[in-house]
């Protein structure tokens, strides 16, 4: 069986006082060489948070497979 390789790992961190921050424990062998990208967590686009949605109570279906109400029904036909 060969060995499984990691080419990614996600880690979020907080920039310490003095603008560092410490990562451990990398799947990674002693002198390969990674890329290291940091960017914000929760970025803002256009002043509002690119991820809305986020942290927020996931929508519940009740009957997601029920068929739709004659009225749509009749709008969809319009376009056929």
């Amino acid at each position: 069986m060969l060995p499984v390789m990691v080419l990614s790992v996600k880690i979020l961190k907080r920039v310490g006082k003095d603008g560092r921050i410490e990562i451990s424990g990398l799947p990674f062998q002693e002198g390969q060489q990674v890329e290291i990208t940091i960017e914000l967590a929760d970025r803002l686009v256009d002043g509002t948070l690119q991820y809305p949605l986020r942290h927020t109570e996931p929508y519940r279906f009740e009957d997601a497979l029920s068929p739709i109400g004659e009225e749509d029904g009749e709008v969809l036909r319009d376009f056929a």
